[in-house]
């Protein structure tokens, strides 16, 4: 064979490119050289590059493709700002959260009122996946103890969640009206959240953001409002940015460090990290913080230090330690925790029913393998 017929066959073995038009001597070398076969490295680099080269020449915008074929980078088809401010008007910021800001949003054809988060993306990762994921989980939901996401829209810059509005008061706020607060009202309240509660745990969708904290003086029950300010109103829990679907024990953190709504902490790494409990009340969700790992029964726990909160007007658990003191006050607060040190103190709890107190101790049991579910706590007697 020619010198030249030899370079032809391996420019053709190498995929060398040839500009000139094959000689009828270079298909007969080709021919002859149809025994060789690669080896399935070279096959399967071969097949990238026969496929990168596909890809490169993918069809441009507009242009029909033939059946089958693949793209990368498909564009993401993003609302514009003008298809939010088209169908609402949204008014002044009526609070601003860790990870969006709230405003009050008005359907311009229907005329009613909602509730919009607005997620900014250049705030990072974390709002990012917060947003994302307040999305995913209200798409799984439907229940009336529950606010209903509407609508989504999502432009190169920002997510808008519109929800349904809740007009009522905080649950707290309710209280300081009224006065009083009694054993039948707080029935009335846990035994609505605990439905909603068992329903997400149905789902295998666990909250993790149920909590209490004191602000302006006065105990907050986050996430938790009255539905409207009628007496009768029913409750409803919001915020799902930090629900996760429960794949096995979750023991990702959660949440700002001060909650660190988890059965996950050991106290000595809270301690190494500097993480300080100016306000008692912050610990109250950490259920049982010696764990590495947590599930469902951490809302569980987190119900039951807020029941014990509705009817007794205290946390279950306190130091007396100097407030001053950070270091000392928050390592004896979470070694109370640790052991369920917790009492039903008089006089706040002498005209509580023994009931009540039975499901407290069963919702704050140390051991979440022996803590009660939800669905076991609306069967309880107390209600």
């Amino acid at each position: 064979m020619p010198g030249g017929e030899r370079g032809s066959l391996t420019a053709v073995q190498t995929g060398t490119a040839r500009s000139q038009t094959p000689s009828p001597p270079r298909r007969a070398a080709l021919r002859r050289a149809a025994p060789w076969q690669p080896q399935s490295s070279e096959r399967e680099l071969r097949g990238e590059e026969i496929q990168s080269i596909e890809f490169a020449k993918a069809p441009r915008e507009g242009v029909a493709m033939p059946f089958g074929c693949l793209t990368l980078g498909e564009k993401k088809d993003y609302n514009s700002p003008s298809d939010v401010t088209d169908k609402y008007d949204l008014g002044q910021i009526v609070k601003s959260e860790e990870f969006c800001e709230i405003f009050r949003a008005k359907d311009k054809n229907t005329l009613k009122m909602y509730t919009c988060k607005k997620f900014l993306k250049k705030d990072g990762r974390k709002v990012r996946k917060a947003a994302k994921n307040e999305i995913l989980i209200l798409k799984m939901v439907k229940h009336p103890n529950i606010l209903q996401l509407v609508d989504v829209y999502e432009t190169r810059k920002e997510y808008f969640l519109f929800l349904e509005l809740a007009t009522g008061r905080e649950v707290f706020d309710w209280i300081l009206d009224q006065g009083y607060y009694s054993e039948r009202d707080t029935s009335n309240v846990i035994r609505q959240v605990m439905e909603a509660v068992a329903y997400l745990h149905s789902l295998n969708i666990v909250h993790r953001n149920l909590k209490v904290q004191w602000a302006a003086l006065h105990l907050v029950l986050e996430n938790l409002v009255y539905y409207n300010r009628l007496k009768q109103s029913k409750i409803v829990i919001s915020d799902f940015h930090l629900a996760k679907l429960e794949n096995g024990l979750i023991k990702e953190p959660c949440g700002t460090p001060e909650y660190l709504g988890e059965e996950r902490r050991r106290l000595v790494t809270v301690a190494e990290r500097g993480v300080h409990f100016r306000d008692q009340s912050t610990a109250l969700q950490n259920d049982v913080v010696g764990r590495q790992r947590y599930g469902r029964p951490v809302d569980c726990w987190a119900l039951g230090v807020i029941m014990y909160i509705l009817l007794s007007g205290n946390p279950p658990f306190y130091d007396e330690t100097d407030d001053d003191d950070y270091e000392n006050h928050d390592k004896n607060l979470f070694r109370k925790i640790l052991a369920g040190d917790y009492e039903f103190d008089s006089p706040y709890w002498d005209d509580i029913s023994d009931s009540a107190k039975e499901l407290v101790a069963r919702l704050m049991e140390v051991d979440q393998d022996q803590r009660l579910t939800a669905q076991e706590a609306i069967n309880h007697e107390w209600y």
